[in-house]
C-alpha cells in the first residue's frame, strides 16, 4: 500500500506538530543541546521510520534515542492525533480485515516519513519559523499597548500634577489583553 497525494496532505499537519512537540521537549530538557536537534531529529526520525512497523514503535524509538523518558501532555496529544489520522487511513483500506489494513497503512506510513524525510524536515522547519514570527508579532503588539499604558497614566498624572504611579496589576491586564488581541488577529 503507498499512501495518496490526499492521505500525505492529511497526514503532515499532524506529523510535523508531533515533531514540533518532540523538539520542544527535547530543548526544555537539554537546553545545551538545542543547536544539535535539528541533525539528532532528522537521523532519528529516519532510523526509526527504517525500523518500526507500527506507530507505536516509531514513536517509543524517538522518544528512546532522543533520550526523553515519555511524551509530555503536549507531544503526547500530538502523538495521539498522528494515531488518530493514521487509524482513519488504516478504515479506509478496501477488503482485508482490519487488523490488516492497520498494518498496511503503518508501514505505508512508515515507507513515506523514511522517503519524504527531507521534506518533513523543512515543513517543520517552517513550520518552527512561522511560530517565531507570530511570538514576535504579540510580543511587538504587547510591548505598544504597555507602552501606551504608560504613556497615557503619565499624561494622567502630569494634568493632576501628581507624580505617576506603576501599578503591575494593572499592566498585567494590559499584557493579557494585548496577547489575546494578538491570538485574535492571527
Amino acid at each position: 500500500m503507498r499512501l495518496s497525494d490526499q492521505q500525505k496532505k492529511q497526514l503532515e499537519p499532524c506529523l510535523v506538530s508531533f515533531l514540533a512537540q518532540l523538539r520542544s521537549q527535547f530543548i526544555r530538557e537539554y537546553p545545551k543541546e538545542a543547536i544539535k536537534v535539528r541533525d539528532q531529529l532528522h537521523t532519528r526520525l529516519l532510523s526509526a521510520s527504517r525500523t518500526s512497523g507500527s506507530l507505536g514503535e516509531w514513536s517509543t524509538y524517538l522518544l528512546r534515542k532522543m533520550r526523553l523518558q515519555a511524551p509530555n501532555k503536549w507531544t503526547s496529544s500530538a502523538l495521539l492525533t498522528l494515531s488518530d489520522t493514521v487509524e482513519s487511513i488504516a478504515g479506509s483500506v478496501p477488503d482485508v480485515t482490519p487488523e490488516l489494513a492497520k498494518k498496511y497503512a503503518h508501514g505505508a506510513v512508515m515507507r513515506w516519513i523514511e522517503e519524504e524525510v527531507g521534506y518533513l524536515m523543512a515543513l517543520l522547519q517552517d513550520s518552527i519559523e512561522q511560530q517565531r514570527e507570530l511570538r514576535a508579532t504579540e510580543q511587538q503588539l504587547v510591548d505598544a499597548a504597555v507602552a501606551q499604558h504608560i504613556e497615557d497614566e503619565d499624561a494622567a498624572a502630569a494634568a493632576a500634577g501628581e507624580n505617576p504611579v506603576f501599578d503591575p496589576k494593572a499592566v498585567s491586564k494590559i499584557v493579557k489583553k494585548a496577547r489575546s488581541a494578538a491570538k485574535e488577529q492571527q
